[in-house]
Order: C-alpha cells, then structure tokens, then sequence
C-alpha cells in the first residue's frame, strides 16, 4: 500500500489528494484502523483559522506516507467533541491502531509536526488510558446522552419557531418525553443486569456441581481402600484371637499330660 502511493506520488501527483480528510460522527471510527493525525477546530475560532495553512501544509507532507491527516468541526459534530473531550481549539490526536494520544508537539509549527511522526516523538506522549478513550464504553455513553441532549434541544427549537407553540406547551412534551426515555433507559438497563446476573449464577452453578462431581469422584477410591483396610485389619484380628486360642488349648493339654 505504501509502495502504491509512493508511485502514485511520483508519476501521478494530480490523483492523490492532499487536504485533510473530514470526518464526521458516522466515519470518525476509520481513525481506529492505521496511523493518522486528527485535529478538532471550529470556524469561529481564530486559532483554528491561523493554524489551517500549517495543517494543510503537513496533510501534504504526509500524502507520501502511510500517515492519514484529518479534520474534525466541533461545530457540526458537538458529540465527538465531547466523546474525545476536547477543552481547547485547535487539538490534535495521533491515533495508531486505536490506540490515542493527544499531540503535544509545543508550537504546533510544520517541522514539530513533521518530527512528531518522523522522529516518533509520539512515543514520549502517555497513551489515552483505555476506559476512557473516545471508543470505550464510558466515552459511548457520555457521547450517546450528549446526543439525546441536542435532540431535545432541536426539538424545543423546531416546536416553538416553526410550529409556534408556546413554550410551557413545548416544556410540557419534552418533560413526558424525557419521563418515557428515562423508564425505557431504566428498563433496558435492569433487564441487562438482569440477563448478567443471572448468566454469572449459571456459570457458578456450573462450575459448582462440576466441582462437587470432581471432588466424589477422587473421595471414591479412598473410600473404597479404606473399607479394605478396616476388612483386613478385622480379618487380621480374628486370626490373632484364633492363634492365642490355639495356644492356650496346646498349654492346657501340655499340662495335664
């Protein structure tokens, strides 16, 4: 693949493009699969603007590498913001194979960028740990309820701009359909549980009788050898008795002859 592109670079310039990728909330997964460089910006923010030629610049250094260059508009895609908690704009991610770091390169300038990769300064940068990376379970939900906030919020919008309603009216359906999304959530989650614990008792139960079959059948044997060690200890007993009756009958005779 890198020997591809590389001649794709050389002889056709024209059919490789150059500007960053833009990811959205339905293909910021494709991060997890390679290396790539993520910056998260907004329109509005000056920072942002000042720093695209330098980001533009790098996404072209890295055409010819196996290193993938994206953007992500905080604007347009709040809930990613929030899933990779972004505090700041610009910031920048390295992801390698779904493994996060966040950029701290300094200045931000082209040739800390370019050593970042090329030097693999990125090795120097802690990892994102993994129960609270962008695509653990945690961040999901975090992102998930994010989501159902803005759709509430353009619920509220939509019912009282464009169909007029007044505004305790629209109050009114968001707290019944808030009631409704938390009951369906609190079902969900204690019928979860539920199948949980129940499948964690049918594994002990199993793991249980298992034991149990395992420990009867090594008592078994020694049960078994015991019961022959008490017959011949008995069998033995008698023996004796019967030797020291013998004897006392052979005295007997001996002493009345």
């Amino acid at each position: 693949m890198f020997v591809k592109t590389l001649l794709l670079a050389l002889f056709f310039p024209c059919l490789i493009s150059t500007e960053p990728i833009e990811l959205t909330d339905q293909t910021w997964k494709k991060m997890l699969d390679g290396q790539w460089m993520v910056e998260f910006y907004a329109p509005w923010c000056s920072a942002c603007q000042k720093f695209k030629p330098i980001w533009n610049d790098f996404s072209k250094a890295m055409s010819s590498r196996h290193v993938k260059v994206a953007a992500i508009d905080t604007d347009k895609y709040p809930s990613l913001s929030n899933r990779f908690r972004i505090a700041g704009l610009p910031t920048i991610f390295y992801v390698r194979n779904g493994v996060f770091r966040q950029f701290e390169g300094g200045d931000r300038s082209l040739n800390s960028l370019k050593k970042y990769i090329t030097n693999e300064d990125w090795l120097k940068t802690e990892p994102i740990p993994s129960y609270i990376a962008p695509d653990s379970i945690i961040m999901s939900f975090v992102s998930s309820n994010f989501n159902i906030h803005q759709l509430f919020t353009d619920v509220f919008t939509i019912l009282q701009d464009e169909y007029k309603f007044p505004a305790w009216t629209v109050y009114i359906i968001i707290a019944i359909a808030s009631i409704l999304v938390a009951f369906t959530a609190a079902y969900s989650i204690a019928s979860i549980t539920h199948t949980f614990v129940d499948g964690l008792f049918k594994i002990y139960t199993k793991f249980t009788r298992s034991n149990e079959n395992e420990t009867e059948k090594l008592l078994e044997p020694t049960e078994q050898t015991t019961a022959t060690n008490v017959t011949t200890s008995v069998v033995e007993d008698q023996n004796g008795i019967l030797d020291e009756e013998v004897n006392v009958e052979e005295e007997e005779q001996t002493e009345s002859n």
